[in-house]
């Protein structure tokens, strides 16, 4: 009876052990799949907020209303400020050519007055005294020699 008991005894031991490891092994994945359940529903609920967000900053625009406004007019202004030195340009160019043709009236007329004085005083000098020149100083021979010599070199 004896040979009889014990192997039926080991046998329970072992289906017992093998009870309790699957046990532990039914526990372990137990507690495994309560880790895995709290862990997404964890992300589920992060996700829910963070998904949103994340999203709205991502397309949200990165340049607001008031700043285009600030951007249009002041190319508005530029735009103006450029028209307004243009038109000043043309003025002070259309002063300075006035100007410049009034000079040069200025001085043909002045010019034309002096050679026509200058003509007059001539002729009249010529009608009461004429003009008499002078025979030039002769150039001494040492001055010629020397002027010979430095064109030669």
């Amino acid at each position: 009876m004896i040979d009889i008991m014990v192997p039926a005894m080991r046998e329970t031991i072992v289906q017992w052990g093998e009870m309790i490891r699957g046990e532990q092994a039914a526990k372990s994945i137990q507690t495994m799949d309560d880790a895995l359940n709290a862990t997404l529903q964890g992300l589920s609920e992060a996700s829910a907020i963070a998904i949103p967000r994340n999203m709205a900053a991502a397309l949200r625009p990165m340049i607001t209303p008031a700043t285009m406004n600030i951007m249009a007019n002041s190319v508005v202004v530029m735009n103006d400020g450029m028209l307004q030195a243009l038109v000043q340009a043309k003025q002070a160019y259309a002063e300075v050519e006035d100007t410049a043709v009034k000079g040069i009236t200025l001085i043909n007329e002045s010019t034309e007055n002096t050679q026509s004085e200058v003509i007059k005083l001539f002729v009249s000098a010529q009608e009461t005294k004429p003009l008499v020149l002078e025979p030039a100083p002769e150039i001494p021979e040492v001055a010629l020699q020397y002027a010979t010599e430095a064109k030669a070199a």
